[in-house]
């Protein structure tokens, strides 16, 4: 077998190859003589079609058997024994096989270039300060929340004035924000504390405040 190498640049590489037609021609009788053993042909019996007629009727299955075979074969070998460790599967191309004739083809393929370590010995790093800014956990807890809130459309009353509801809303903010009031959207609550019944029936973001009192949902005694 005739096999050519080119270093086409530092890092690409391409082999070419040429197989002997006795090699080729080896390869096809070994396939062929599987399809004999396993081909129906009209007018044989299974197991008893002559290699000749194999050959005639299969030509192309038998030949790309032998391609799909002897190529990956070769090429893996090569490799080997030149010690090249390609970086991804070879390209192979310009596939030229018949019976009676070489088997030729070419595999490109890539490899990684030589790495020159350097000096490393010694080497020091300087870890930098962690400063924390006065107001980033807070604003890091504020971007928690907005991502975490959720919207709950109101569907039981007519949506409120402009004024009406910015009052609403503040008020209600307002009294939910006492000690104890943790409140969920759509629910109303009352403090244990005051009795004091505030309703949440308005659309707002999830509250919730450190408890120091128990708040009582509406239901409960």
């Amino acid at each position: 077998m005739k096999v050519e190498f080119t270093e086409v640049s530092e890092t690409r590489k391409h082999l070419a190859f040429e197989v002997p037609p006795d090699e080729v021609e080896t390869e096809i009788a070994r396939v062929a003589q599987g399809y004999a053993r396993k081909a129906r042909v009209p007018g044989f019996r299974p197991g008893k079609v002559p290699a000749t007629v194999v050959r005639q009727r299969f030509r192309d299955q038998i030949l790309q058997d032998v391609a799909n075979e002897m190529i990956p074969r070769l090429v893996g070998h090569e490799l080997r024994e030149r010690n090249l460790n390609p970086v991804a599967m070879p390209d192979i191309k310009d596939v030229a096989l018949d019976e009676g004739r070489p088997l030729t083809f070419v595999a490109d393929f890539e490899t990684m270039p030589p790495i020159s370590v350097g000096e490393y010995a010694g080497l020091t790093l300087r870890k930098p300060p962690a400063v924390l800014e006065v107001g980033a956990v807070d604003r890091a807890l504020e971007q928690l929340q907005q991502r975490a809130a959720r919207w709950v459309p109101v569907e039981d009353r007519p949506a409120a004035e402009p004024e009406d509801r910015g009052a609403r809303s503040a008020a209600a903010t307002k009294r939910l924000t006492r000690p104890g009031a943790t409140c969920t959207q759509g629910e109303s609550l009352r403090c244990a504390c005051c009795r004091g019944k505030v309703s949440t029936s308005f659309s707002f973001r999830e509250l919730s405040v450190r408890p120091v009192c128990k708040p009582l949902y509406e239901g409960e005694a």
